[in-house]
């Protein structure tokens, strides 16, 4: 099982990198203390420093918990490397036996259940990321799922719902649309679909909502034409590379100088003259324009 096989994942890390740490003070209190016959008592901190990842930091704490005579006790916590937490189960006697959660990256819930040995028992509940239920079943003592076992769409609505007893499907399994409409009905017995008792019902279409258009990015302004500094005697061109503004400027602004003014075509049309930052009147147009 996927779900198992990514606990078990999470167990090893925890068993392989509490091995390492030496004892020092946290907050006043003595932690990663070993006795003097080599077991590890009390509040432990594994730290990025012994980890192989390198997306930790040397001094972030990856993971931290509670020995008792070199054995895991209590609630063992495991972070990502954006020091959010990615597990928190509890031990007892050195093994994985109790609550157990697991987080996504983003800090919402994953997954959440009872951990035994090697197997959830109890009820289960997986979720989508965005927090939303996507499974919810029950487990045996023995790690068979055994009840009602349901599944969910995105939206939340029930997707599919059935009973399993010893694991193996028993009774009608109900199958429903997005919308809620009942879609389909089928019997097992003992694991086994019995087609001939398969019962649809019509539904309406399911009509999926559009997303909404992604705007178009802010246009990139062009970069400023003008060169750096502000003060002096500059030469401004226009997009179509004709002179704009030429003359002497204080801080951009133009004081000494010629406007040049262009028609839709792109002909000079009248060209303003500035003195000492005020338009003083019209200079005539050069001839043949």
């Amino acid at each position: 099982m996927k779900t198992a096989r990514f606990i078990y994942l999470i167990l090893f890390s925890l068993f392989a990198s509490a091995a390492a740490g030496a004892a020092h003070l946290r907050g006043g209190d003595t932690v990663n203390f070993t006795d003097s016959a080599g077991k590890r008592q009390g509040y432990w901190i594994v730290f990025g420093s012994v980890q192989k990842n390198p997306a930790y930091r040397a001094n972030q704490v990856v993971m931290k918990g509670h020995y008792t005579d070199n054995k895991k006790t209590g609630y063992w916590l495991e972070y990502y490397p954006n020091d959010s937490l990615k597990s928190s189960i509890e031990f007892r006697d050195n093994r994985p036996n109790g609550q157990a959660n697991i987080y996504y990256e983003n800090g919402k819930l994953k997954e959440a259940g009872t951990w035994k040995g090697t197997r959830w028992v109890g009820p289960y509940k997986l979720y989508y990321e965005s927090g939303v239920l996507r499974q919810e079943f029950n487990y045996s003592g023995t790690g068979k799922r055994e009840g009602f076992q349901r599944y969910y769409y995105p939206n939340g609505q029930l997707h599919l719902e059935k009973m399993m007893q010893d694991g193996k499907e028993e009774g009608w399994e109900k199958e429903y649309t997005e919308t809620g409409c009942l879609k389909e009905e089928r019997f097992y017995s003992a694991g086994m679909l019995n087609p001939s008792k398969t019962i649809r019902h019509d539904c309406p279409p399911v009509i999926r909502k559009k997303p909404d258009p992604v705007p178009p990015p802010e246009p990139i302004p062009p970069p400023d034409p003008r060169p750096p500094g502000g003060n002096g005697h500059y030469t401004l061109y226009n997009k179509q590379k004709q002179i704009d503004l030429k003359g002497v400027f204080k801080n951009w602004k133009l004081m000494d100088g010629e406007q040049y003014i262009y028609d839709p075509n792109g002909i000079l049309i009248r060209i303003k003259a500035f003195k000492d930052g005020k338009y003083v009147g019209d200079k005539p147009l050069p001839a043949g324009n």
